[in-house]
């Protein structure tokens, strides 16, 4: 048994009604993920951008304790320098000269050596550190500039433009 004209038309309504209701919700969707996105992104941001501070105060802590680290070389140099010069010298070695002479040179060169590896060590720690804050920050941009070209009206409007056309079509159809 068919359906005859009226029923046809009423289905074909019902189609193009349920269609509509569709795109609408394609649209409230396509809304939601692009809000959800935008969301996302700015929350990542935030986070790059207090790794990037943590990252900056890592590299002031690494010069603070490479600092601290270069002092006390360079006391416990001038000490053991110290403690030689008056080791020998209590002993009645001449300190200008021979034996005496090269082992206080050799004491004071492994002293600025070691001071030298320390200020090394550090530059290499707080540029890894500084460059790491870098990128962090860098990547917060990137988030946020990403997120402020997101904008879920257009987003639903696409959509619903998008839905609409074929509505419109469709009905063109059932309408000939």
């Amino acid at each position: 048994m068919g359906l005859g004209a009226a029923g046809n038309a009423n289905l074909q309504s019902a189609g193009l009604g349920l269609q509509a209701f569709g795109v609408g919700a394609s649209a409230f969707g396509s809304y939601n993920t692009a809000t959800a996105q935008k969301s996302v992104l700015n929350y990542e941001s935030s986070v790059a951008t207090n790794n990037a501070t943590l990252a900056n105060y890592q590299a002031n802590v690494a010069q603070q304790v490479g600092d601290q680290q270069l002092n006390n070389s360079e006391l416990r140099s001038a000490q053991l320098f110290g403690t030689q010069r008056a080791t020998l010298a209590a002993n009645g070695v001449d300190l200008g000269s021979g034996s005496a002479n090269e082992v206080l040179a050799t004491t004071k060169y492994m002293g600025e050596r070691d001071a030298l590896t320390i200020q090394n060590n550090t530059a290499n720690q707080v540029w890894g550190y500084k460059t790491q804050g870098q990128n962090y920050t860098s990547e917060a941009a990137a988030d946020s500039a990403t997120a402020n070209a997101i904008n879920p009206r257009m987003a639903a409007a696409t959509s619903l433009l998008g839905g609409a056309g074929t509505v419109a079509s469709n009905w063109y159809k059932q309408i000939k």
